[in-house]
């Protein structure tokens, strides 16, 4: 796009490059007004085996979760529940944008580093949760092993190629739940010790 009105379209120009990905984001179904993702907070007695679906705003809101920020959100907008660093780290209502930013690279870590650039550029500050710093997370090959593990005991990872994606974070969800953890779906070497040894 020229963004600039120079006549040319130039991706190594700032305003070219910035309004190119305005537009691309915009054609991909971006909602003005509307942020990728909200901070919020959990009620003490928050069912867990509701971390990674979407429901409408207002049905999150009647189990109990705030936003941190004061938000008015429009009560049918579908949210996505997103615990990136498990129960003692962040929590996240992922909004219809947070999927438009996916569109170009899909991977929700990638997804929340351009939410928080954005933040960071319009002055807006960051996470206000910490990332709980005494977890440490698996190497590859630890992944590949725990998928396996996972798999074999009747918590399907749909393969095992070491990447904590979206099934293996569901297998484990369900494995913690059937295990008597808290099924936040967070995978580190103290979660996963009693499922593999470590």
């Amino acid at each position: 796009v020229d963004g600039d009105y120079n006549g040319h379209r130039n991706p190594w120009s700032t305003k070219d490059a910035l309004a190119s990905t305005a537009n691309y984001l915009n054609a991909s179904g971006w909602v003005r007004g509307l942020a990728p993702f909200y901070e919020a907070t959990l009620p003490a007695s928050f069912d867990y085996s509701l971390v990674g679906t979407k429901q409408t705003a207002a049905r999150w809101a009647s189990m109990g979760l705030d936003t941190i920020e004061d938000v008015n959100l429009d009560a049918n907008t579908m949210m996505e529940l997103w615990l990136p660093a498990g129960k003692d780290g962040p929590i996240l209502l992922l909004s219809p944008n947070f999927d438009v930013i996916k569109v170009y690279n899909n991977s929700s870590n990638y997804a929340l580093g351009v939410s928080l650039l954005g933040k960071a550029i319009t002055g807006q500050s960051g996470l206000r949760t910490s990332w709980p710093r005494y977890e440490r997370p698996l190497s590859t090959v630890q992944v590949k092993n725990l998928q396996r593990r996972l798999t074999s005991a009747g918590y399907d990872t749909k393969g095992a190629d070491g990447i904590i994606g979206t099934n293996t974070r569901k297998a484990f969800q369900r494995w913690q739940a059937a295990n008597g953890q808290t099924p936040d779906g967070f995978i580190t070497q103290r979660s996963a010790v009693s499922l593999t040894g470590w």
